[in-house]
């Protein structure tokens, strides 16, 4: 199948995919005016007609599983049944294997095997996994129907309109959900992490202060409960960042250190803690962001000064280690082309030429107007040997603050 013949099957299935869900909450809105509408229904069956079968087939499950929402779910009627010890394995499998589309189909033959609590988490990690995050909404929220005490599922909602960019559909969740449950740390906690991604996408400064409510209010509770450690640890790092919106940064340190004294091997809070210490004690700052790598931190910006440090103590196979580790995390052109700078370096030091050059143009292109990157890409291409080395130093406050709003 050639490219266009490949990009025009994947629009079309994802607009049957947005279709299908569009209908079914139409139905259950009981909205006449978006069914009755005959211009969807041409651009569905245009689009309908570019699937192939296997894309067809999950349309039909989609509408199935959305179907099973109003506890309407019955069994395929598929002819090969298979057994329940048969399905069992086969649901384990693809779960293992990342397998999201065989796991939808394997739900669809169980009824009863496995409580529908889970069922529909899956179903919505499932989409989740496929790049649908509108779909795993509702099967997110029908999770947290089935068991509404449970925050988890809340917040599972919360992050795919997050992924949205819906910040006002984000914003009433999070205004909802903290009224429903204002004694639950974790949501409290997680109500206060979303509030700090509302208030880098909204030009509205209270936003910050309102993450910062419900982020105290949540850290007051939690001498009575139990949070995940995941939960913590972006909640301390949110805390810390709304913080340094509010210019408090001078009160980020002593609560960082006494997070870090209860759970040390944090790879957020350390990463975070490093990001912090930029300002004020770069050596600190790189220890930190060493125990984060260890750690196997999410966060681009540890593997970026680690490297760094690695390559002006002349330790280059460790550079190159660590600039791969971080590619595969920086999802920003000015960062990933620093990373492609430093393993060029490295590579040149190692005499190894032709990767030096392919590292360096490759970080031209990501970032044309860093000069450093630029002269010493026209140095190797002219054959000189005298190249300008990244240096290691404290950033201002301001920086530091664009650094957290974009982690």
């Amino acid at each position: 199948m050639g490219t266009i013949e490949f990009q025009k099957r994947k629009i079309a299935f994802e607009t049957c995919v947005d279709d299908t869900l569009s209908v079914f909450l139409a139905r259950q809105s009981n909205d006449p005016e978006y069914l009755d509408d005959d211009t969807l229904a041409e651009t569905h069956e245009r689009a309908w007609e570019l699937l192939d079968e296997e894309q067809k087939e999950q349309i039909w499950g989609l509408s199935s599983d959305l179907y099973a929402l109003s506890d309407n779910e019955k069994r395929s009627d598929a002819i090969d049944q298979p057994s329940e010890q048969s399905l069992t394995e086969m649901i384990s499998n693809s779960y293992e294997k990342q397998d999201w589309k065989k796991l939808l189909r394997c739900f669809r033959f169980q009824l009863g095997l496995i409580d529908k609590e889970t069922v529909e988490y899956m179903r919505g990690r499932a989409w989740e996994e496929l790049g649908f995050p509108r779909v795993s909404v509702a099967f997110y929220d029908n999770a947290s129907r089935i068991e509404p005490a449970k925050p988890i599922y809340r917040y599972l909602s919360m992050k795919q309109v997050q992924k949205l960019g819906d910040w006002e559909e984000l914003q009433q969740r999070c205004e909802r959900n903290a009224i429903e449950m204002p004694d639950d740390a974790t949501m409290q906690l997680l109500v206060g992490e979303l509030y700090h991604d509302i208030a880098m996408h909204k030009p509205d400064a209270a936003m910050n202060v309102v993450a910062l409510e419900h982020l105290d209010r949540g850290f007051e509770l939690l001498p009575h409960q139990t949070v995940r450690e995941s939960v913590l640890g972006s909640a301390v790092a949110s805390r810390v960042f709304v913080l340094t919106n509010l210019q408090r940064i001078s009160d980020t340190i002593p609560f960082l250190n006494s997070w870090i004294e209860k759970l040390p091997n944090n790879a957020e809070l350390r990463s975070t803690r490093g990001i912090v210490y930029l300002t004020i004690d770069y050596a600190q700052a790189v220890l930190d962001f060493e125990v984060a790598v260890e750690f196997g931190t999410a966060l681009a910006l540890p593997y970026l000064e680690v490297a760094k440090s690695k390559l002006l103590k002349r330790q280059y196979d460790e550079t190159k280690r660590l600039c791969r580790m971080g590619t595969q995390l920086s999802h920003r052109d000015a960062e990933l082309a620093e990373f492609h700078h430093l393993s060029g370096l490295a590579a040149f030091f190692m005499q190894d030429l032709q990767r030096a050059g392919h590292e360096f143009q490759r970080a031209a292109t990501l970032a044309p107007f860093n000069q450093m990157i630029r002269t010493n890409e026209r140095m190797l291409r002219e054959g000189r040997q005298h190249f300008s080395l990244p240096k290691e130093g404290l950033r201002s406050e301001g920086e530091i603050a664009q650094l957290m709003n974009t982690h």
